[in-house]
């Protein structure tokens, strides 16, 4: 049985523990874990540092944009252009499709390589020091001669043009990399 001199040092022991707790990552900021301090233009990731802020694991983020084009009702777009606007040095990319044609150096597509009436997939994969840091999936439909329905990875149409739209502007989606 239990006495009243267990339960009091279980009490003190519990009332230590709590104490600590909630001292032990002191920094100054009401007892919350201090976060890392990364440096400008660099996010944290992974889990939060340590309470000395010694186990910092910051990345540099950018978030690539594409040039807009126009899909137009019936005929489409010739071209692709793959490039990001704002790339930085130290970036490398590669633009594959899954119809087996060479790597597509320039980053622009023209339709008039592709079968009519194919269904294509183009895979972006962005790299820094030849470790990769991102990846973009584009599915596009070829018409009869040129690119008519440009689509994300998930098959959500981009940009699809018809008699009631018959223009429409398109944009492929921004890529964030991490590095």
């Amino acid at each position: 049985m239990k006495t009243w001199k267990h339960w009091t040092l279980v009490l003190i022991l519990t009332v230590f523990g709590i104490i600590i707790g909630f001292t032990a990552c002191d920094n100054g900021n009401g007892n919350k874990p201090l976060l890392c301090d990364c440096p400008n233009g660099t996010v944290h990731i992974d889990t939060p540092c340590a309470c000395t802020g010694e186990d910092c694991n910051c990345t540099t983020e950018v978030i690539l944009t594409y040039p807009t084009f126009t899909l137009t009702h019936g005929s489409g777009t010739f071209t692709l252009d793959f490039n990001p606007i704002n790339l930085p040095n130290g970036i490398t990319w590669t633009l594959t499709d899954n119809d087996g044609n060479a790597p597509h150096i320039d980053g622009v597509v023209n339709s008039s390589s592709y079968n009519p009436f194919s269904s294509l997939t183009f895979t972006q994969t962005f790299f820094k020091n030849n470790k990769q840091i991102g990846q973009q999936v584009i599915k596009v439909n070829r018409g009869g001669g040129s690119f008519i329905t440009v689509m994300d990875a998930s098959n959500n149409p981009l940009g699809s043009p018809d008699s009631d739209n018959p223009v429409v502007m398109v944009c492929f989606p921004s890529v964030t990399l991490l590095y």
